[in-house]
């Protein structure tokens, strides 16, 4: 099943890095996954009037309004088009898409009424590392839990530098109920005819077993060797587990490895990301009831922040 390939892609830009990184990113994230490409710019809602503007006689409050927003929209619109010329010229397809109203509810409402046509929706980091995270905490946090489509973040890069996915690395939870996060992975695998991305699977295991400084003869202490034993065997079944997953992808002919992360599972991912290059690493998501409609840990959440790769949570 296919999650991502020849659906369209919903990118939210501010358009406000000077070398459009993250739309150019988006473009080339785009190309390689075969998928159509939505730019969507949303413009806050502003007062009605920014200076003296007269009735019309017999025009009526709520034409004038309907006017001015009309008008707003449509400046809005050309400025963004003019901006993002560059990208046309370098045979960039998209289409330009401008709202009004508050960023994240816009978003939100374009994905609920387009969900069968989008894959996912496209988030770019804020140039300011400072800034960044306290975005993330309103409008892209509520994204990411309410979205009905994966979402990924980007990186900023260097003016220049392309994104590319050769190293793909899957946070696996090991759960049934985060199969989607395995799709998106094919996707990105299947859509390589050359066959040189690679797949990383890797499962966090945090070893709680409490230490032990007292006499051996005691009943602690046997508890204590009992608890240890336990987790070694945990671990082997895992490591197990995850190797196995691995060469399910190796049998169709992808290249894959397996590993198990002993340790503080954000400390652990960081260090695994830095020391494999990943480009892009995976998380699924868990469904829930109420109004976030998914739920993230607060491992992925912080993880997010200090990633230096792409994320993409699905």
């Amino acid at each position: 099943m296919s999650i991502l390939q020849g659906k369209r892609l919903l990118c939210a830009t501010d358009l406000s890095h000077p070398h459009l990184q993250t739309e150019r990113n988006a473009l080339r994230v785009a190309d390689q996954l075969g998928c159509a490409l939505t730019f969507l710019h949303v413009l806050e809602d502003a007062p009605l009037f920014l200076g003296p503007m007269p009735f019309e006689e017999g025009q009526k409050w709520d034409q004038l309004e309907t006017r001015y927003r009309g008008e707003l929209l449509a400046q809005t619109q050309m400025k963004a088009e003019t901006a993002l010329a560059p990208l046309r010229s370098e045979d960039g397809h998209f289409q330009v898409v401008i709202k009004l109203g508050s960023a994240e509810n816009e978003i939100l409402s374009l994905l609920e009424k387009e969900v069968s046509q989008f894959a996912a929706v496209i988030v770019g980091r804020h140039h300011h590392a400072r800034l960044f995270s306290a975005v993330f905490g309103s409008v892209a946090q509520r994204i990411l839990e309410q979205s009905p489509v994966p979402v990924l973040i980007l990186p900023l890069t260097e003016a220049g530098e392309r994104v590319h996915f050769n190293n793909i690395a899957l946070a696996t939870a090991l759960r049934p109920d985060t199969h989607s996060s395995d799709h998106i992975l094919r996707d990105f695998l299947e859509n390589d005819p050359k066959k040189e991305r690679k797949a990383f699977l890797a499962h966090c295991f945090e070893r709680v077993a409490p230490g032990y400084s007292g006499f051996e003869t005691t009943d602690a202490y046997a508890t204590y060797k009992e608890l240890e034993m336990i987790y070694d065997l945990a671990e082997s079944r895992l490591e197990r587990a995850v190797q196995e997953r691995a060469r399910y992808l190796c049998d169709e002919g992808f290249k894959a490895s397996g590993h198990l992360l002993v340790g503080q599972a954000e400390y652990e991912l960081l260090n695994f990301v830095q020391d494999n290059k990943i480009d892009l690493i995976i998380f699924g998501r868990h469904a829930r009831e109420g109004r976030h409609r998914f739920q993230l840990g607060r491992m992925v959440n912080r993880f997010i922040r200090k990633a230096p790769c792409a994320v993409l949570v699905g």
